[in-house]
């Protein structure tokens, strides 16, 4: 709970603390006497946009501290977000403190240690709820919805379970993508074809190739050449009822493809070998060959 709150040379706020007591604590006043300024140097505390019009005028700056006083059960549902944001409660203690200046600029502290504005209004959002007469902040966050229906259950083993599970799983999303980057990168470097000490793309080769009308599929591999090094092959699996030799094949690669990209030699095969999901197996294109 909120304990204490200290607003100095906020608009027409001079200097005053305000201790506060367990339980409802009312303020009241007629207006003009300042109740709504009290709010306003709370939500400074907790993260609000700062503006130069807060300082009062002739200050040198505005200042607010809050006092946060935090029981053992609060204290142990908040330590790991409080952990995330680099805080540490101490003694189930907060002292949150942040300083206005007239050209705009702030500074934060949590502890004395300084922070931003950004982390203030995360504790902001995990220590008080500001509400009017038809609003109401935190009902409407999915984390604050999910905590309270856990509390209700009485659900803190089954949530920490779900919690170090999630991160688990988390984890391993992670590894899965960094194992297929470097499964896509050896792919990569297997679709091309040394030539001359030149990089070509059997992928390049293909999309000329299957732009001939008579073509249903193509697939480019390679045939060890002593001189050249590699050079390429195209499997080729031709339509229903067309037809086409493999000198027509290359020289309608001619006009679009370097001579050192062209395909030396054709296969006409009845199907390429895929993998379950269609893809084409460049490994397995040398067993058409038999």
């Amino acid at each position: 709970m909120l304990r204490e709150l200290r607003v100095r040379d906020l608009a027409v706020i001079a200097d005053v603390t305000l201790p506060l007591q367990p339980g409802l604590n009312v303020l009241t006043g007629e207006t003009g006497a300042g109740k709504s300024m009290l709010v306003d140097a709370l939500s400074l505390l907790l993260g609000e946009r700062a503006s130069a019009d807060a300082v009062r005028p002739g200050a040198e700056k505005t200042v607010v501290e809050g006092a946060f006083e935090l029981d053992p059960n609060s204290l142990g549902r908040l330590l790991p977000p409080f952990a995330a944001l680099g805080v540490e409660a101490g003694e189930g203690m907060l002292i949150i403190k942040r300083e206005v200046y007239p050209e705009g600029r702030s500074r934060a502290w949590v502890n004395g240690s300084p922070t931003t504005v950004g982390v203030l209004a995360q504790l902001g959002a995990l220590l008080v709820d500001l509400h009017g007469q038809h609003e109401t902040q935190s009902l409407l966050r999915p984390d604050a919805q999910r905590d309270m229906l856990d509390a209700f259950a009485a659900a803190d083993v089954e949530r920490a379970a779900v919690r170090d599970a999630h991160a688990r799983w988390g984890g391993l999303v992670e590894r899965e993508r960094t194992l297929q980057a470097k499964q896509d990168d050896v792919r990569r470097k297997a679709d091309y074809l040394r030539r001359r000490g030149e990089n070509v793309s059997a992928w390049e080769i293909e999309r000329v190739v299957a732009a001939h009308p008579a073509v249903a599929m193509v697939a480019v591999g390679s045939v060890a050449d002593d001189t050249h090094g590699e050079l390429a092959r195209a499997y080729v699996v031709l339509r229903p009822g067309a037809t086409a030799t493999e000198a027509e094949i290359i020289e309608h690669c001619r006009p679009h493809l370097a001579a050192y990209k062209r395909p030396r030699s054709v296969r006409f095969v009845p199907d390429l070998p895929k993998t379950s999901t269609g893809k084409v197996m460049r490994r397995e294109l040398k067993s058409l060959d038999d």
